[in-house]
């Protein structure tokens, strides 16, 4: 039964309804079982009207609470080592809180380590990590069972190993508001420059060296460089880009969310900058512009909420708030005046803050304790007919009856009546919002962020905000990457699956009343590095010893070209990170230098990767093969010349001995014939 009686009432219980209410039922029903059945039934039907009673003339509708989550110190980048301490509050709830906490996803709970204390409203981190990087939220729960508050809004930490890194102030950023270029602790700097999409800006008189601060048409790229010790030690930031915006205008909103209410009966008034973080502390006047409001028993100021416990006389007027942030603090615009309205008659007319929209509801309201048995409609004095289907109570707008209205209300015997105060009622046509975006350009880099911003043209402060994506009958949901808050919808890192047709819905009031559907945006997303190559030489296998070299290259669709930042990788693991070079060499290479290569470019938080190049170096013996294999044709190439020589030899040889010999043979027989005289000349002749 609690769970229709939720369902009737939009899931807008009170709190205290909302924890007891299903005990209350439960205890109720649990008496009647000794009942008959149409007694029971009778019996809990009679718990749910009295439920329904009160909850209709309470003036207590209140949504689940939605915490914040801050930061301390209050910057989203710190250095490895460093504490931060996230801390977690649900605005105007009460002490009696837990709270969880959720890292990079939302279905479950970080649990406490030795590095990372949950205490209390904080989740401290003692000595940060690159692992601690990521998107953190909270959430609030109290009782038994437990209730639990919404999901808070997300932060983004982002661990730095840097020895400089740029600290801006959550995002959005406005006008007035501070850079800081901070230096790891133990280095002091002596220069700081800092730099707008890759230009010099100029120091600004009367800050600090190490400050900057924005102006509304600053939007763009930044990072800082400084120096320390001597002009040799240099360290540079990594590149953020801030969306800068005018000066911050807070609104005012009302729960319950009328500005018309009964003598002592408790109202709350909230105050939040749209789209901005969670960082704000709020100012409050009343009637006057210059003096903010002082907290007193009956008056409660926390957080972004100003409660009145018990509404007086006194407290009718003009309402304003103004955030602030920083130190020194930073001061938003003053939101635009909120009348509250007190009266000590027992009939209100309650209407939606103005101006009023074709649709919207009319109330005519009775001081609790009082039921009534019938309503009359009055506009510029003139009775207005009951509309079919509608409450009792009710009366909804069309177009054209803008004028004054009131009502009139008899309850118990028709001796007893009331008649409201007239109010001045302005009916409009629904509105159509617009989106706009931030930058204001609807092509983008993959990898940038953009903000597409929803707005009813002359619509009050109360207004939420669905939006669409390709088609216009499902809203898109909230997803880490795509942040949906107040009237904006931010794209963290744009891809491509980002592009596409947009719209905006706008809807208000319990039940919802919903405005037209704006017109389409369109959102280009271009890559911002469109292929990546990496190239060897003099080729994929290299010989130990030789030279090797890998370049690495990028095509850049963005002008001016951003910075890059290129790793050369082997094996997975990086052997050159540099913003200056792409190119890897070795002048002898190595066994050790074998292995599997490729290249990543970074810009803008968009990294994109080559294919693979497998580099083999032929080890040592394969040379050693290729020496030994020349050393044995020289060898074979000297044996067969050798061979051939000597049988060259051999033939010469043979030659030689047989022209000897005859030549032995001739000069013997000579000599024998000188020895034997004349005498055997003549015998011979």
């Amino acid at each position: 039964m609690y769970t229709v009686l939720q369902h009737i009432v939009g899931g807008s219980l009170p709190i205290c309804l909302q924890l007891c209410g299903h005990a209350f039922i439960s205890s109720f029903c649990i008496k009647l079982n000794t009942k008959a059945p149409s007694d029971r039934m009778q019996s809990c039907e009679l718990s749910l009207v009295i439920l329904l009673t009160v909850v209709t003339f309470s003036g207590q509708y209140v949504e689940l609470p939605k915490p914040r989550l801050t930061l301390e110190p209050p910057f989203p980048e710190i250095f490895t080592g460093e504490a931060v301490t996230l801390r977690c509050g649900v605005q105007g709830g009460s002490a009696d809180w837990e709270y969880l906490w959720y890292k990079d996803r939302e279905d479950t709970p970080v649990l406490q380590t030795p590095a990372h204390i949950i205490t209390g409203d904080s989740f401290t981190i003692s000595a940060a990590a690159g692992s601690d990087q990521g998107q953190y939220w909270c959430r609030g729960q109290r009782g038994d069972p437990a209730q639990h508050s919404q999901l808070s809004d997300p932060v983004k930490l982002t661990v730095f190993g840097k020895d400089v890194i740029l600290q801006t102030p959550p995002q959005p950023v406005f006008d007035g508001d501070t850079l800081r270029c901070r230096l790891r602790v133990g280095n002091t700097a002596n220069r700081v420059v800092f730099y707008r999409n890759s230009k010099v800006l100029q120091a600004q008189p009367g800050t600090a060296l190490d400050e900057y601060r924005f102006s509304k048409s600053e939007e763009g790229s930044y990072k800082c460089r400084a120096w320390w010790g001597s002009s040799s030690f240099q360290g540079e930031s990594a590149e953020v880009r801030v969306s800068v915006r005018d000066e911050a205008k807070p609104r005012v909103t009302l729960e319950p969310p009328f500005p018309e209410i009964f003598t002592g009966e408790a109202v709350t008034l909230r105050c939040g900058v749209q789209g901005g973080s969670a960082d704000w502390e709020y100012l409050w006047y009343k009637d006057r512009e210059d003096t903010p409001v002082l907290q007193t028993p009956a008056h409660i100021i926390t957080g972004d909420s100003f409660t009145i416990s018990a509404a007086a006389g006194s407290d009718q007027g003009q309402y304003w708030c103004r955030g602030q942030r920083g130190d020194p603090a930073q001061h938003s615009q003053l939101s635009d005046p909120v009348r509250l309205n007190i009266t000590d008659k027992n009939v209100i007319l309650q209407t939606p803050p103005q101006p009023v929209f074709d649709g919207d509801t009319l109330r005519c309201r009775l001081r609790v304790g009082n039921t009534a048995n019938r309503v009359v409609f009055y506009k510029n004095s003139k009775v207005l007919q009951a509309q079919p289907g509608t409450a009792l109570d009710e009366y909804h707008f069309s177009k054209s009856e803008e004028g004054s209205y009131k009502c009139r209300a008899w309850w118990g015997s028709s001796s007893f009546q009331g008649e409201s105060a007239e109010v001045r009622v302005s009916v409009r046509e629904l509105p159509k919002p617009r989106v706009t975006l931030e930058p204001p350009f609807p092509e983008i880099f993959t990898g940038e962020a953009v903000t597409l911003r929803c707005g009813v043209q002359g619509g009050s402060a109360d207004w939420e905000y669905l939006w669409y994506k390709d088609r216009e009958d499902t809203p898109v949901l909230q997803t880490p990457a795509h942040i949906i808050t107040g009237d904006s919808f931010t794209i963290s890192a744009a891809a491509g699956s980002d592009q596409g047709q947009y719209w905006c819905r706008g809807q208000r009031g319990d039940p919802a009343q919903h405005s037209q559907i704006s017109d389409p945006v369109r959102l280009n997303i271009t890559e911002l590095l469109s292929w990546v190559t990496l190239t060897a030489s003099p080729g994929a296998t290299v010989k130990e010893g030789e030279a090797l070299n890998l370049t690495c290259e990028a095509a850049v669709n963005k002008t001016p070209r951003p910075q890059l930042h290129y790793s050369i990788l082997r094996d997975g693991e990086p052997v050159t990170n540099s913003t200056d070079s792409a190119l890897y060499s070795t002048a002898s290479t190595e066994k050790s230098h074998a292995g599997s290569y490729t290249c990543a470019v970074e810009s803008q938080g968009v990294r994109k990767s080559s294919t693979e190049i497998l580099i083999t170096v032929e080890p040592s013996w394969q040379n050693a093969f290729t020496a030994a294999y020349r050393s044995s044709f020289t060898l074979l190439v000297l044996t067969v010349f050798t061979l051939l020589l000597l049988q060259y030899c051999r033939i010469q040889g043979s030659l030689c001995y047989a022209g000897a010999k005859t030549r032995k043979t001739k000069t013997d027989q000579d000599q024998d014939e000188s020895a034997m005289g004349p005498e055997h000349h003549s015998r011979v002749y």
